[in-house]
Order: C-alpha cells, then structure tokens, then sequence
C-alpha cells in the first residue's frame, strides 16, 4: 500500500493544523472534498497529477491560492474543472497544454477579491515558493504594486510550459489575471500579438526575440516582464524600452567588432554591467546616463571620480563584489539619487555609515552581512535608520555599542557569534521592534533580559531550554520565535504554552514525547506554531506574514 497518499483522514489532519501534506505525492477523491473546505492558500505541491473529480473538488476551495506545482500534465477536463477556483491556481510544472485546455484555464479568474490590495502579499508569496525567488515576476520595476491591486487575484502560473502553439497562446492571453510563462523558450509574432493586448500582467521567459516579435511586445498595454531576453538587435532593444509598461535586464550580448568599443561609440545605456570588472570613464558614464536600477556583481573596486560620476544615476545602485569603500568614495556616493546596495562590506567607517543610512531612507533594510566588528560612532549612526539592520557575522559587541544600537526603531539581526552578556542583553531589549539572535549559547539570565521588553524576539539559535529559561520566555509578550528547538521536557512544554503572542517552534519533532497535559496545553493554544502547522490558524495565516516581508524585500 502507497503510504504517500492524501487519504480522507490525512486531510482531516491536515485541517485541524497537525501535519503538511509536502510529503505526499497522490490523493484520494474523497480527501480532495474535505481539502477544499481549507481556509486560505492550498499548497498541494507534492501532487504528481489529478483526477477530474479531485479537481471539481479542489475548484470549491474558496481560498487565495491554490498551487499544484507537482503535476507534470493535466487533461482538458481537468483544466475545465480547475477553472472554477476563485483563488491564483499555480500548475508549474506542466511543460505543453492543449488549445481546449489553455482555454478553459483562461476563463478562470477572481472577481470577487479583484481590486483586494490585501491579496497581493499572498499572491507574491504564493509564486515565489512556486517559482524560487530568481523567476521574472520579482523583476517588474514600474508601479507593480498599482497593477496588482487591480491584477492579483486570478493569477496563472504556467512557468513550466516551455513551447505554445499559437491557438493556446491566443487562448490563454483572454485570461483577466496575471499570467506567468516564465519558462517559455519560444514566442511567435501571432501570439507576441496577443499577449501584448492584454491589460493585465504577463511574465514571458523567452531568450530570443526577433525585430518582428519584439515589434508586437513593443505595443504591450498591461505590465510585461521580459527580464530573460539576452538575444535582440539594438533598434528592438530600443522599441521596447519606449514602453514603460514593460520591464528588462540592462543585459544584452557584447558586440565584439572593433567599433564596439571605440571612442566615437562609447558603451549605450544596455551595456551589461553586471559582468563589468573594471570601471572606466566611459562605462561610469554609460550607467550615469542609464534610466533604471543598475547592479555591478563583478566590481571590486571604485575611485572616487568613477563615484562622482555614478552618483549622477537615478534609481538603485547595487555593488555586490565591493567589501570595502574609501570615505571619499562614500562622501561622492551621497549625491546620488536612489538606493545604494553594498551587502558585503568587510569594514563600515562613519562616512559609509552615513552614505548607507542616507541612500536607504527609502528602504525597508540595511544588509552589512559582512560585518565582524562595529564601532560605536557607526553604531550611533546606524541606529537612527527607520527600518531592520542585519548583522549576521558580527563578532563582538560592547555595551556602548549595544547602547546606541538600542536606539533603532526597526530589527536587529544578529548572527551565531557574537556574544552577550547580562549588560549587553539589556541594552538589547530596548531595541524598537526587536531582535533576531541565532546564538547557540545564551545563559538563562540573558534569555530573562531579552525577554523582558523584546516584542519581537527570535533566539532560533537555542537548541534547548532549562526550566528557568522557559519561565522567562513564557512572560514574554509578542512574538517568539524558537525554531532550533527539536524537544522539551514535559515542564518546558508546559511552561511555553502560557506564551501570550505568536510562538514559532518550526522544527519542534518530539510532541510524542510529551505527555498528554503538555502536548494538549500545547495544541490549545492557538498561537503556537508546530511544524508547519500553527494549532486553531489556517497555512494563510501564517503565509500572509512571510508573503508581506518577501514583498518587502523584493519591491522595497
């Protein structure tokens, strides 16, 4: 007997919030009746297909989502039943559809979360766990979140398909929500076409186009992601970009003719700086006159005339290969317009702490995930930043330093290094809206500190917890998170479940283990998250919190 199977019982499980269903790759008919009855997403992703009545079934299920990741083909009666859903359906794996099945999928849609700005955070979620977070629909860089007020509901994540056939295409561009062919490899001019009169998002992963199809995408009316293209003569290049609905890589391939880089033609606006290792003169021109966000991946070094120059640019500026900057080259960099992006400093001295408190004003974060060693002048600067600063490979921290960064109104993430102590654990739990610690050795007495005042506290670091520990935690009001935890003893287990607030114990395996008091305190509390599943709380309401932070972090 196949064990992997979605019986009726495992469904009746899965809703009373005990266990996920990622492990299971078939499901009985019966158990897709009682699935439907879910509140929120439904992420059925261990699916390998789908039966016609399953599929009637799952078409009830009145949540935002349903995501069918696994199933490689679905026939035209499924795509017809499937078609009733009301949420975003996501069949990512599917590799080629039939016309009467891109048809009946295009009439899917949502009109009664249509227009829901709510909704949008469960969508982007959605897809991201669907797709990974480097697919093209992240990339949309013009009022995105204008159009998925009106487009997020409905959509259609097809990223799987990689070859349509016109009449499919033609069918499928009727739908009224986002679509996502992020995986197409071909593109006709007839269905170029058809996509293009559509007033909602389109996400199309083709590489190549030709000066008759990119003609076609160059009349697009909705938002339109072409961020793979990497193959098209400049004069298309050029009648794409006059659209502003439609978003693409600065990337296209080097011309490697004697012309290409001579004095009379310096390098246009599409150079692809990414790859650029050395800057010039020209280049640093070439990416002040550029009208949109630019990331140099291979830099590893930057003048302060070259900064002048790019402090000209408007939008973002990312420097992923740059771990150190002089303060002149910081002090050139603050005239710039726009986020500045320097993850992986290895040192930050005051001039650079200004530059980045300055250049990300606007921006949810700071990322200094390089950082050993902060000095208190920095720290006093740093803290007065509104959002989240991540430090994850910080060292050491002194009690002055800890002071002034008590003082920030957004997060604290700090890694599994650093050490603290009763004075510094002070300091600490003053910080706005939290701190996240992945220290593996914090002394009960640091725990009491931290708890204290830390509204949001994660030690996911802790792979155990004594009694006196679990007292503090349990006075702790706000949310927890203590996701290295595995097990607990009966008297721990009791103790957390008097948590007032959110509890994350993502990894906890042991329930077994305890006994019927501890683990029934434990599943009455409806804030205590166990697994994937978080006892008297639907998987949406914990996505629409991971969901509004991954927007966050992509649009911000």
């Amino acid at each position: 007997m196949n064990d992997r199977i979605i019986t009726a019982s495992i469904a009746n499980e899965f809703l009373a919030g005990r266990i996920d269903l990622d492990e299971y790759d078939a499901m009985d008919d019966d158990a897709a009746e009682i699935l439907a009855q879910a509140d929120g997403g439904l992420r059925l992703d261990g699916l390998k297909s789908i039966s016609v009545e399953s599929a009637k079934s799952l078409a009830k299920h009145n949540g935002k989502y349903l995501l069918l990741g696994g199933v490689t083909s679905i026939s035209d009666e499924v795509a017809e039943a499937l078609a009733e859903h009301r949420g975003g359906i996501a069949i990512d794996g599917v590799m080629s559809i039939s016309v009467e099945a891109a048809r009946a999928l295009a009439r899917h849609v949502s009109p009664d979360g249509k227009g829901d700005p709510e909704s949008r955070y469960a969508i982007f979620g959605a897809m991201a766990r669907a797709e990974g977070i480097n697919s093209g629909f992240v990339m949309f860089n013009v009022d995105l979140e204008d159009h998925m007020v009106n487009y997020s509901p409905g959509f259609l994540l097809l990223g799987g398909i990689t070859d349509l056939s016109d009449e499919a295409a033609e069918a499928i561009a009727q739908h009224e929500g986002w679509i996502d062919l992020h995986g197409l490899e071909e593109l006709s001019a007839r269905a170029a076409k058809a996509f293009a009169a559509r007033p909602g998002p389109t996400s199309i992963g083709v590489a190549t186009l030709s000066d008759a199809v990119a003609e076609e995408l160059a009349k697009a009316r909705g938002l339109l992601n072409l961020d793979a293209v990497a193959d098209l003569s400049p004069a298309a290049r050029a009648l794409l970009e006059e659209n502003g609905n439609i978003s693409m890589s600065t990337a296209e391939a080097i011309d490697d003719s004697d012309d290409a880089t001579s004095e009379e033609d310096p390098p246009s606006s599409t150079f692809p700086f990414e790859d650029v290792e050395t800057l010039t003169p020209e280049v640093a021109e070439a990416a002040a006159g550029f009208d949109g966000n630019i990331t140099f991946s291979e830099l590893t070094d930057l003048t302060e005339a070259e900064a002048a120059i790019l402090a000209r640019h408007r939008g973002r500026l990312g420097f992923l290969s740059l771990t150190a900057i002089e303060p002149g080259v910081a002090r050139a960099l603050m005239n710039h317009e726009g986020h500045i992006y320097i993850p992986f400093l290895q040192t930050i001295d005051t001039d650079t702490a200004r530059l980045l408190l300055q250049t990300s004003r606007d921006f949810p974060y700071i990322a200094l995930y390089n950082i050993r060693h902060l000095g208190i002048e920095e720290a006093v600067i740093l803290a007065r930043f509104q959002g989240d600063i991540y430090l994850n490979d910080l060292q050491s921290l002194t009690e002055d330093v800890a002071s002034a960064l008590s003082g920030l109104s957004g997060k604290l993430y700090l890694g599994e290094a650093v050490e603290i102590d009763v004075h510094i654990a002070r300091r600490l739990a003053k910080i706005g809206s939290g701190l996240v610690l992945n220290s593996p050795n914090l002394s009960d007495e640091v725990i009491h500190e931290l708890a204290q005042s830390c509204s949001v506290l994660g030690l996911d670091g802790l792979a155990s917890l004594s009694p006196a520990a679990a007292t503090s935690l349990s006075n702790h009001v706000g949310q927890l998170s203590l996701n290295g935890l595995m097990n607990a003893t009966d008297e721990v287990a009791m103790l957390l479940s008097k948590h007032e607030g959110p509890l994350d114990l993502m990894n906890f395996s042991d329930m077994d283990k305890l006994s019927d008091a501890a683990k029934e305190a434990m599943l009455c509390n409806p804030d205590i998250k166990i697994g994937s599943a978080r006892s008297g709380k639907s998987d949406a309401d914990d996505d629409d919190d991971d969901d509004e932070a991954f927007l966050k972090f992509f649009l911000g």
